[in-house]
C-alpha cells in the first residue's frame, strides 16, 4: 500500500478503488485528502477534475482524472 512521507497509508476511495482518497501534496509533501464529493451512481469519467486539499499547507490541486492503462510505455521495451 502507498504511504504519505508521514508513513500513513494513501487509502483508495470506497466507490472506485482506482480513485486514491488522498494523495502526496507536490508542494510541500504532505497528505491531500479528496474533497470532490463522488456518488457512487455516477463513476468518474476520464477527463473529470477531481480536487484535492492539502491538509498542511492548504494548497489545492485539481487532478485530471485519466484511465490508468495496463500496458507498459513502448519507449523502455
Amino acid at each position: 500500500m502507498a504511504t504519505d512521507r508521514n508513513g500513513l497509508p494513501l487509502e483508495p476511495d470506497e466507490f472506485d478503488t482506482e480513485i486514491p482518497r488522498s494523495i502526496v501534496c507536490p508542494d510541500c509533501g504532505g497528505v491531500a485528502h479528496l474533497i470532490t464529493h463522488l456518488d457512487a451512481e455516477t463513476p468518474v469519467e476520464p477527463g473529470e477534475a477531481l480536487a484535492y486539499r492539502c491538509s498542511d499547507c492548504l494548497d489545492r490541486w485539481d487532478v485530471i482524472w485519466e484511465e490508468s492503462e495496463s500496458h507498459t510505455d513502448s519507449r523502455f521495451d
